[in-house]
């Protein structure tokens, strides 16, 4: 009988890339875990009420979608996704930061 050790922390890198005109996908991201692994294709797609919920990696077997690589225990699960979720709100918060600080792209007007 193997005992059960303290889970530990895997740190989960994430990098968030935006898309745009694109129906309820709102972005694509990648994650390394524990900085030896890496996840693509991970999908933050819009949902109910407009909140973002994130959606792994899947092909269509028939009529359905099957994750090809999916968080083993509730924990990490939410683990994962909050980590996902807070690097594409970041992500956005920069985005309309960026926007709103643009200066203003008309001319100058010049006075004679």
């Amino acid at each position: 009988m193997s005992k059960k050790t303290p889970e530990k922390t895997m740190s989960i890198e994430t990098r968030i890339y935006l898309v745009q005109d694109h129906g309820k996908l709102l972005a694509r991201a990648t994650v390394t875990l524990g900085g030896c692994f890496a996840i693509t294709g991970i999908q933050i797609m819009e949902g109910k009420e407009d909140q973002p919920f994130v959606s792994m990696p899947s092909w269509k077997v028939g009529e359905k979608y099957k994750d090809i690589c999916f968080p083993c225990t509730k924990e990490f699960r939410q683990e994962l996704f909050d980590s996902v979720l807070s690097a594409f709100e970041q992500t956005m918060a920069e985005q309309t930061q960026k926007q709103t600080q643009r200066p203003s792209q008309q001319e100058p007007e010049m006075s004679m």
